[in-house]
């Protein structure tokens, strides 16, 4: 293996899984360039990829990563998910030939990995956090579309995914499924740009086989698809957040935090006594009529730009690897 394959291997447990050992042969700088954060990107297996995972213990097997877990999600065979308490509950599940899927906030390297990653791609800490998947035998999961950007690691087995760009909404916030399926967030509706979703695989979808060692880059609300056969072990590391909306009103609430008014409870808002309810909402009308005044003096300012970054800093948000 080449030098910086060894040397990875030798820090990947104490100091997590950079971005240039995920998206190689790509150097970091080229993944971001071309594919960040709108393109696809995969490596269909990975020697290097898989040296550097040889270092974390934890994710020799799906037994190492079930041990530790919490709050397990597993698929019964309609598809529907159950939830156990823990990795040890769940593990009987697994050996059914289920599907799991926990977080892996307890494994070191993962943690240290996702914050690693934010670094890297000049995220706030805590935008990346990991998932791991298991599953024996026949498995995946039908088509659908995400809200969060993924990273899907294949530490072994065999994978087929299937994607293709979604253009019936922009941003979703939610999971999407086929036009004919309920819909886990019906708000995916309201947002959508063009309606019904479609029922299948758009045609013009590109079939990736991936290996033990693969990479699949996905971006945010890509349809998809997965099939699976044997064992399979996947570990995701997935954004979620923050969006444009998440900085701006954490910051507004910063700032009306030091206005003693806003800071008040909101009490009586569902109370049984009309009068007290009607108080309530007076009350926090009150409150809103004064807070054009204050947004027209916000975004009056000059200089946006400046007025961006004292947001920013409002926000709370801080830079990983601080």
């Amino acid at each position: 293996l080449p030098a910086m394959a060894i040397d990875a291997t030798t820090t990947a447990a104490e100091t997590g899984i950079g971005l240039s050992s995920l998206v190689t042969p790509l150097t970091e700088h080229e993944f971001v360039r071309r594919y960040w954060p709108d393109e696809p990107y995969w490596s269909v297996d990975g020697d290097e990829r898989l040296a550097v995972i040889a270092a974390v213990p934890q994710l020799e097997s799906a037994e190492a990563a079930l041990e530790g877990a919490s709050n397990v999600t597993f698929f019964k065979p309609d598809g529907s998910p159950g939830l156990v308490a823990d990795g040890q509950a769940a593990l009987p599940l697994y050996r059914l030939g289920l599907t799991v899927y926990f977080a892996g906030s307890h494994i070191p390297a993962l943690r240290a990995t996702t914050e690693r990653l934010c670094a890297d791609l000049g995220l706030p800490s805590g935008s990346i956090v990991s998932e791991i998947f298991c599953s024996d035998g026949q498995s995946g999961v039908k088509m659908h579309s995400d809200f969060d950007v993924n990273f899907a690691l294949l530490l072994q087995g065999n994978k087929r995914w299937r994607l293709a760009e979604n253009h019936h909404i922009r941003n979703q916030t939610g999971v999407c499924r086929p036009g004919s399926a309920e819909q886990p967030n019906p708000l995916q509706l309201e947002l959508a740009d063009s309606l019904p979703f479609p029922d299948d695989m758009p045609a013009d979808a590109t079939t990736v086989d991936m290996k033990a060692g693969g990479l699949l880059f996905l971006p945010r609300g890509w349809w998809h698809d997965t099939s699976a056969n044997g064992k399979c072990l996947q570990v995701n590391f997935v954004m979620k957040s923050p969006m444009w909306m998440t900085v701006l009103t954490r910051a507004l609430t910063t700032r009306l935090r030091r206005d003693a008014d806003w800071r008040g409870y909101a009490f009586d808002l569902f109370a049984d006594d009309p009068a007290r309810r009607e108080t309530a909402l007076r009350r926090f009308a009150d409150l809103l009529g004064e807070l054009p005044e204050r947004l027209r003096a916000l975004l009056e300012a000059a200089d946006r730009e400046a007025l961006a970054a004292e947001l920013l800093e409002d926000s709370g948000l801080e830079p990983a690897g601080q």
